[in-house]
Order: structure tokens, then C-alpha cells, then sequence
């Protein structure tokens, strides 16, 4: 009996790609590939044609795309390899990073689901009015991608579209709740990169420029006065390597555009991950992954708690100096638990997170 269960269930895993051909139950749809699908052959006699239909065939065979995506799956969680083969050559030395689907994303091709959405809209609409009824000022912070605001030197294979999956979501938060408090900041990085660049090329965030666009942006949204871009000097860094050459293990780089402040710098660095300096703030921040903390002299300052991922970075050295203390941590939550948050006093939270991982944060709110 156990051999006949085994010889049905191989027998079933062999026609897999025949019955899908037939029925297309693959639960993946869509797949980024670094390269435009062979099309289906005309039908000829020419010696030609059956290599031509298998090459067709070999692109398209049913259940191929979710065969493709459980070998990437098993390759990076259980073998840990090199992400690199997700890094993408784009024109004039632009680099770009597929990570969560996030170059299909930049194609309009992939999906979020109506329920996720829903659940996500409820979700922080609910972190919204928690932190309104504690007299806590809100802000939600969509970090854009880098194929977002330069769509323009990706590789002729990859087909800019919109709307993207952040787009649905945000459509879906605004029509619901008009007044939600939420920047998204892919509009305004566009705007700016008319004037300079604002992204690195070989890397997948922004410079300090795009950084302080964002910056700004920040501040109105938050009611406070920003430092302006008079109020800085441009500078050149000298050539940096970035995260995807890094991946990569490519010498490409780029121009490192930073910004010198005219003004003292008021803040320091209460704790960084590497070096903590003040136990009664370490043991604060314990709970989170890769906790940072900035101190202001100005103890008047309000107090300010971000969730944030790594594009928060850059934004914090211009962020800190409004706040007597800015404490953040490497998380993106979808709810928000107030009974951790209010210990650290604050008059500002934000969360912020990158357009490509409104999947993966929209899939931990609660249902």
C-alpha cells in the first residue's frame, strides 16, 4: 500500500507541468526574469522550427514559474547563497537590486491582494487614532525604490508600468480615511531628480540629497521648521562602492554627493548597535532589532519614536536635530503596541518603511 501511495504521488509530481498546462492552478503567476520570454514560433518545415518550439516550450512549460520560485526559496533560506544573480546591469552604470519582487513590481505585474490591503488599511488606520488619542503626532513614511524614481536606466528587458503595489494600498488607506497621515515620497524624489542626482547608482538607497528632499518633506508633514538646502554646503565624497556592487563583488561605484551642515550639529549618538554608551537607554532598546538613539543638547525638543528600515539611515543625521531624543528601531510592524511605545515618552512616532515590502508588512496586520 505505501509503495502504491508513493508510486501515485511521484506519478502526480511527473504531470504536474502537463496539468497545469491544461488547468493553470501554479499559484505563481508572474516572475522577474532578467530577460524578455521567448515567443511562441511560427509554425513552419523549416529545420529551424523544432528548436525554435523548444526553446518556447522550455520558457513555458506548466508550473515552471512556482518551480523557479521554490528552487530561489531553498537556494536563499536553507543553502544561504549569494543573492547575487538578483542584482541587475542597467544602462549607464545604474545598478538596481530585485528584492521582494520589486523589479516585477516596477513592471505593474505584481500582486497584492484585496484582502491584505483591507486588513492593511484597518491596521494602521487603528496605529493612527491610538496615537491621536494620546496626543501623539503620526506619520506614515513610504520610502521609494530606486526603479520607482529612475525607471529610465533600467535594462530594455525590464518594462516600466504603473500602478505599482504600494500604489493600491495607499489608493485603498486615502480613499477610506482621507485625512490618514501618510508622505509618500516617490513624487517628490522625481521632482528633485531634475536638479541632481538622488540616488546612488550602485546602490539600492538614496544619497544624502535624496535624503534631505525626504527630509524636508518629513518635517512639514510633522509641523516643524526643517534646515533648508541653503543652510548646507555640496560636497563631493570622492568614488564609493554600493550595497549591490558590494552583493555583486563588482569595483563599481559612484559619486559620493553629501551634503555640510553650516550650522553646529547639535545631536550625538546616545547608542549605536556596536557601541553603547548609556545603560538606562541600552536596556530601553533591548527589545528591538538594531536599535539606534540620538541625543539632542536641547532637552526642550520633543521626543520622536521611528520604526524604520535601512533608507531611514541617512535621514536620521538631518531628523535628530529636532528632537531632544530620537529613538529608532529596524522594524516595520504593521500594529503598533502603544504599551511598548509609551515608555519612551514620545510626541512624534513614524513608521516608515520601503514601497517594495508593503507585501510583507501588510501580511503581520492583524486580521
Amino acid at each position: 500500500m505505501k509503495n502504491k501511495f508513493l508510486t501515485l504521488i511521484f506519478a502526480l509530481i511527473l504531470l504536474l507541468p502537463a496539468l497545469d498546462s491544461l488547468f493553470h492552478f501554479s499559484p505563481v503567476k508572474e516572475l522577474f526574469e532578467k530577460r524578455l520570454p521567448v515567443a511562441k514560433p511560427q509554425f513552419s518545415f523549416t529545420k529551424d522550427y523544432p528548436r525554435n518550439f523548444e526553446k518556447f516550450f522550455d520558457d513555458n512549460y506548466g508550473f515552471r514559474k512556482t518551480l523557479i520560485a521554490i528552487n530561489a526559496d531553498i537556494a536563499d533560506d536553507i543553502f544561504d547563497e549569494s543573492p547575487d544573480a538578483r542584482a541587475v546591469i542597467g544602462k549607464d552604470g545604474w545598478l538596481y537590486f530585485d528584492n521582494h519582487d520589486s523589479l516585477l513590481d516596477a513592471t505593474g505585474r505584481a500582486v497584492l491582494s484585496d484582502k491584505l490591503v483591507e486588513r492593511g488599511v484597518e491596521s494602521f488606520a487603528r496605529n493612527w487614532q491610538e496615537m491621536r488619542k494620546k496626543n501623539i503626532k503620526y506619520l506614515l513614511v513610504i520610502a521609494a525604490d530606486k526603479s520607482s524614481v529612475y525607471p529610465e536606466f533600467l535594462p530594455d528587458y525590464i518594462k516600466p508600468s504603473e500602478p505599482h503595489r504600494i500604489d493600491k494600498f495607499l489608493n485603498a488607506l486615502k480613499k477610506k480615511y482621507p485625512d490618514f497621515p501618510v508622505l509618500d515620497l516617490r513624487p517628490i524624489l522625481k521632482k528633485a531628480k531634475e536638479k541632481e542626482i538622488v540616488y546612488q547608482k550602485t546602490d539600492t538607497h538614496w544619497n544624502r540629497r535624496g535624503a534631505h528632499y525626504s527630509y524636508v518633506e518629513i518635517m512639514k508633514m510633522l509641523g516643524i521648521k526643517p534646515h533648508f538646502r541653503d543652510e548646507f554646503i555640496n560636497t563631493e565624497g570622492g568614488l564609493i562602492r554600493g550595497d549591490i556592487s558590494e552583493i555583486m563583488s563588482s569595483d563599481a561605484m559612484n559619486v559620493n554627493f553629501e551634503l555640510e551642515p553650516k550650522f553646529p550639529v547639535t545631536f550625538e549618538y546616545a547608542l549605536t548597535q556596536h557601541s553603547p554608551r548609556e545603560e538606562f537607554v541600552k536596556q530601553k532598546m533591548d527589545r528591538f532589532y538594531n536599535p539606534t538613539v540620538y541625543r539632542n543638547s536641547n532637552k526642550n525638543l520633543p521626543v520622536a519614536f521611528v520604526y524604520k528600515d535601512s533608507f531611514f539611515g541617512d535621514l536620521a543625521a538631518f531628523t535628530a536635530e529636532h528632537f531632544s531624543m530620537l529613538f529608532s528601531a529596524n522594524e516595520f510592524p504593521c500594529d503598533l503596541d502603544y504599551e511598548i511605545i509609551k515608555n519612551f515618552h514620545p510626541n512624534v512616532v513614524i513608521q516608515e518603511f520601503w514601497e517594495g515590502r508593503v507585501g510583507v508588512v501588510l501580511s503581520e496586520c492583524r486580521s
